[in-house]
């Protein structure tokens, strides 16, 4: 089984430590990148793609964020990333039951799928290897 990179995007601190702990132990995860800031991101992937390190499989993001948020972000990528890693997938993590949200999120081309913080081990399960 191949290993996977994930990419964390979110602007608390607290919740990128928590959530790498509890991933950590996943067998099938080689690595957790953590990331705070919208442009952080952008600059990694970017230096994903001058191959100076593997492109993530998959990236989950805050949808809400200072500054350029997740849904911002999630449209760039699906602009700038998406069509030359199309087997990445795009995850947007929220704390809001909003269904409007998650529709609004879905209608971005490179979305995959939104989901409900906290991202959990049964959650990453469900979306990485099915």
């Amino acid at each position: 089984m191949k290993k996977s990179k994930i990419l964390l995007i979110d602007d608390d601190p607290y919740f990128l430590s928590l959530t790498s702990k509890t991933l950590k132990d996943a067998a099938y995860l080689e690595k957790i990148k953590c990331i705070t800031h919208v442009k952080e991101a952008r600059e990694y992937l970017d230096f994903c793609i001058d191959g100076e390190i593997p492109f993530p499989d998959a990236i989950f993001l805050d949808i809400n964020m200072p500054g350029i948020g997740g849904m911002d972000f999630a449209d760039l990528y699906s602009r700038r990333y998406a069509h030359d890693h199309p087997n990445t997938k795009l995850v947007i993590l929220t704390a809001s039951s909003s269904w409007k949200d998650k529709v609004k999120a879905l209608e971005i081309p490179a979305v995959d799928d939104v989901v409900q913080k906290p991202l959990t081990i049964k959650k990453l399960n469900s979306l990485l290897l099915s």
